[in-house]
């Protein structure tokens, strides 16, 4: 539970029974504090001395930093512990206080555990490939400048209700190391991509259907094979 109270409302309210101004059940009620909590210090004095270090992160800090958590895996850049531990160690060497863990180490697994815990919308999840030529296309200028002109297209050569006559074509690769080994901090629902560069061999699938559902064979393409010209055959021939 969270003190509602600070060292010098504990600090009064000990002279104040100390004093006998006050009982202890008067002082805890006018200072806001726990019975049991007073009582412990009026009693044992010495507890008043030992201050054990602040929180690591204060409700603020962690709400930021959570957000920035979030906004990176919403841009194809999803952040690992090691990461995030190295933005907890700068955020507490700025703010000057001391702290729980170890500044050159950083925050554990458990504070991890714990911050997951508070912030439900986080998880821990393996990331999915994604190109940078993908990751660049995927914003909602390019999306709408792209169905203004499909729609335009299908308008000028009168093709909205000629539905054998349009076909979608769509491409999908594979190169075997699509999973990522490790886990990054991300949002618990929906993906988690990160942008890479594909640089190893990989297999290309081609497939094309028309908008009344006719589908055309598959093409595969292997790197450094150009299709044959008789990939055509059996294609309308509009």
């Amino acid at each position: 539970m969270p003190k509602n109270y600070t060292e010098e409302d504990l600090s009064r309210a000990v002279s104040a029974v100390k004093r006998n101004q006050l009982t202890v059940t008067q002082a805890a009620k006018e200072y806001g504090l726990p019975r049991t909590t007073l009582t412990d210090h009026v009693k044992n004095p010495e507890t008043r001395t030992k201050k054990g270090p602040q929180k690591q992160l204060t409700k603020e800090e962690s709400d930021g930093l959570v957000a920035f958590v979030l906004y990176m895996a919403g841009h194809g850049f999803p952040m690992t512990r090691l990461m995030v531990r190295c933005y907890v160690q700068e955020i507490v060497r700025r703010s000057g206080r001391t702290t729980l863990f170890n500044l050159e180490k950083g925050p554990s697994d458990e504070w991890f555990r714990k911050l997951k815990a508070d912030y439900p919308q986080l998880a821990f999840r393996k990331p999915e490939n994604r190109d940078r030529g993908r990751s660049r296309m995927s914003n909602k200028k390019v999306v709408n400048d792209f169905f203004q002109f499909w729609s335009d297209t299908l308008q000028k050569h009168g093709l909205l209700d000629k539905p054998s006559q349009v076909y979608n074509c769509d491409e999908t690769g594979w190169s075997g190391k699509e999973t990522a080994r490790g886990k990054v901090i991300g949002p618990r629902t929906g993906h988690v991509f990160q942008q890479k560069v594909m640089t190893a061999d990989h297999l290309t699938a081609h497939l094309c259907v028309s908008a009344d559902g006719i589908y055309i064979p598959t093409m595969v393409i292997f790197k450094g094979g150009m299709p044959h010209r008789n990939y055509k055959d059996g294609l309308p021939g509009s």
